[in-house]
C-alpha cells in the first residue's frame, strides 16, 4: 500500500493557524459572533435560543434539501445531499464517481486536495497544465493528448485557484469537447460579480485576492444586462435596487433557476424573488427593505 498522501497545506493550517496573533494564510474574513448576527431582531434570537440541541439530519434538513432540488430540473429531495463545506463534497464526489484505477485529470495549479484524495485511493491520476508563458492559458493539446477511454473525471477550477485565470468561451467549449470524447464528468467552481465603475471593480478584486479568493472573476460593465456568455445560471443574487427585474436577468436564469433582487424606488423596496418555470416566472415578495439604486439600461438612471 502506498504510504498515506497528507493534505499538507489544510495540515500546516490546522496547526497553526489558531495558535498565531497574525494569519495570512486563511481565505476567509474575521468571523462573525452570533451577537452581531443578530442584531436587535427579538424574534429571531427567540428562535435561536429555542433551538434543540441533537443530531440533525445527516443528509441535510428536508426543508433545504427540497429548496435545493426546486432549483434543477427533475430533481427531488431525494438526489440531494448537503455537505458541511467544499472539501466534504470533493471527497464524496470522488469516491462516489470513481473507482480505484479510474483516470482523472486534474488541472495544475490547483486545489490539492483532489490531488490527495486521488494519490490515496488509487487512483491513475493525470495532469494538465496551465502555461505561465502564456498568461496561464491552459495546455488543452496536453489534455486532449492525456485523456482516455479510462478518464472519469476532469477537474478545473475556473477562475483558476491560485493564478485567476479565466477560461475563455473556446477553452471551455474545447474541454467539454473533449470530456464527451471520453464520456468523463468535469468538476468545476466559478463565482462572477458585475461592477458598473472600472476602479470599484479593480479595488474589489485585489480586495478579494488578498483574502485568498482567487476563483472570484469580477466583471466591469452594466450589471442590469447579466452576464449573458456564463448564461444559464442556477442562481442571480442582486444587491442594488431597480424599478422592475430586469428582463436580461431573468432571460439568462436557467430552468427553476431563481433571482433574488430589491425591486422598488430609490427610497424603498421589496426584496422579490423569482423563479422561471420555461417561458413564466413566479415572483414572491420577501420583506421591505432600503438598498441603493442599480443603475444601467434596465434600471435606474444615474443622478
Amino acid at each position: 500500500m502506498a504510504p498515506f498522501q497528507p493534505f499538507i497545506m489544510e495540515r500546516m493550517m490546522s496547526k497553526y493557524e489558531k495558535e498565531v496573533d497574525y494569519n495570512i494564510s486563511e481565505s476567509g474574513v474575521h468571523p462573525a459572533t452570533l451577537k452581531e448576527l443578530l442584531g436587535d431582531n427579538p424574534e429571531l434570537t427567540e428562535k435561536i435560543l429555542n433551538l434543540e440541541l441533537n443530531y440533525a439530519h445527516a443528509n441535510g434538513i428536508p426543508e433545504l434539501r427540497k429548496n435545493i432540488a426546486s432549483r434543477y430540473k427533475g430533481a427531488s429531495d431525494q438526489n440531494i445531499l448537503v455537505t458541511i463545506g467544499a472539501i466534504e463534497a470533493n471527497y464524496n464526489t470522488i469516491k462516489t464517481l470513481l473507482s480505484p484505477g479510474d483516470e482523472i485529470m486534474m488541472m495544475l495549479p490547483n486545489y490539492m486536495q483532489i490531488w490527495g484524495t486521488a494519490k490515496n485511493y488509487n487512483l491513475d491520476l493525470k495532469t494538465f497544465h496551465l502555461q505561465e508563458e502564456k498568461g496561464w492559458a491552459p495546455d488543452l493539446d496536453e489534455l486532449n493528448e492525456k485523456v482516455t477511454e479510462k478518464t472519469r473525471l476532469i477537474a478545473v477550477c475556473n477562475p483558476n485557484n491560485p493564478t485567476g485565470y479565466i477560461l475563455t468561451e473556446e477553452e471551455m467549449d474545447s474541454l467539454i469537447r473533449i470530456a464527451d470524447k471520453a464520456g468523463a464528468w468535469i468538476l468545476a467552481d466559478e463565482v462572477y460579480t458585475v461592477e458598473r465603475h472600472p476602479d470599484l471593480a479593480e479595488d474589489a478584486e485585489e480586495l478579494l485576492q488578498s483574502l485568498g479568493y482567487s476563483n472570484i472573476h469580477i466583471v466591469q460593465g452594466d450589471g442590469t444586462k447579466g452576464l449573458p456568455e456564463h448564461a444559464p445560471y442556477q442562481a442571480v443574487i442582486v444587491t442594488a435596487a431597480a424599478p422592475e427585474v430586469p428582463q436580461p436577468l431573468l432571460d439568462q436564469l436557467d430552468e427553476h433557476g431563481r433571482l433574488i433582487m430589491p425591486v422598488g424606488g430609490r427610497a424603498g423596496q421589496i426584496l422579490q424573488l423569482w423563479t422561471r418555470h420555461g417561458d413564466r416566472y413566479h415572483k414572491e415578495s420577501l420583506t421591505p427593505v432600503a438598498f441603493v439604486p442599480l443603475i444601467g439600461e434596465h434600471g435606474h438612471s444615474a443622478p
